[in-house]
């Protein structure tokens, strides 16, 4: 039996989880509707929707409103169809992802070089909500590796 090697991605989207392209397209939907000075963003209602969590749309709003009027910078969110995903997008995965597990202090580490510590909390607040809503309907975010950025986890504590 031949076994063919592993192929890479052939674009970093195609190494996210189906439900982080699920979540980095409806950010990059929000972004583009944003910028077109159309929000609340019809497609990113739409899109939760028909998944059956509506309250999604409204929390990752919310969310997303927040930490646009709070950061002192432009973040790097690319359009729908952008082969590649930048930094702050990557970012944006893992605080959903890290949200999605009510981890508090890692949002405010992956926050804390572009918002103060109140308005991560409040930004927190709403990705908990999005993520809350969109586990509701099965929707999982994998929690990132350090290759993603993320600080690598403490060893277990031990119990004597």
């Amino acid at each position: 039996m031949i076994h063919a090697p592993p192929q890479a991605p052939a674009s970093p989207l195609e190494a996210l989880a189906l439900s982080e392209r699920f979540v980095l397209w409806n950010l990059r939907a929000w972004a583009c509707c944003c910028r077109g000075r159309r929000l609340p963003a019809a497609p990113v209602v739409s899109a939760f929707a028909d998944l059956g969590a509506p309250a999604a749309a409204d929390a990752l709003d919310a969310a997303m409103t927040r930490l646009v009027l709070a950061t002192g910078r432009p973040l790097a969110v690319h359009c729908p169809p952008h082969p590649g995903l930048s930094d702050d997008e990557r970012t944006l995965l893992a605080a959903a992802a890290a949200a999605q597990r009510h981890d508090r202090d890692a949002l405010a580490t992956l926050f804390a070089d572009v918002l103060s510590p109140p308005a991560s909390a409040l930004v927190g607040r709403s990705l908990m909500e999005f993520g809350a809503a969109i586990a509701l309907v099965g929707v999982l975010l994998p929690q990132p590796g350090p290759a993603a950025g993320w600080p690598a986890p403490a060893a277990p504590a031990t119990l004597h």
